[in-house]
């Protein structure tokens, strides 16, 4: 997801609507994978902004998505860090045995 970022920022600057949809779609499409719900609201937004050509709410939302999608991904950090945990017991238990 951190590429998709990248790429809606840099549309942001060159205030691109139709690559804003294309780095918004790639957004939705990685968070749908995950159902992480408010990244898919935020980028559609962010997406709706643009396509207005009302580039301070772009700016908002954007701000907004950054924060989701951190969110997003410490969240998916931290389910990491618990199932490698869980992993990582098993393999303890089963050498115990």
């Amino acid at each position: 997801m951190p590429g998709y970022m990248e790429n809606l920022a840099a549309a942001i600057v060159d205030e691109s609507p139709k690559s804003i949809g294309t780095g918004v779609s790639g957004v939705k499409a990685c968070a749908a994978d995950f159902h992480a719900d408010l990244v898919i609201q935020s980028a559609a937004l962010l997406d709706l902004s643009a396509q207005k050509g009302n580039w301070l709410e772009v700016l908002q939302h954007h701000q907004e998505l950054v924060r989701c999608v951190d969110l997003f991904l410490a969240e998916l950090d931290s389910l990491s860090i618990l199932q490698d945990g869980s992993e990582q017991s098993d393999t303890l238990l089963s050498s115990q045995t």
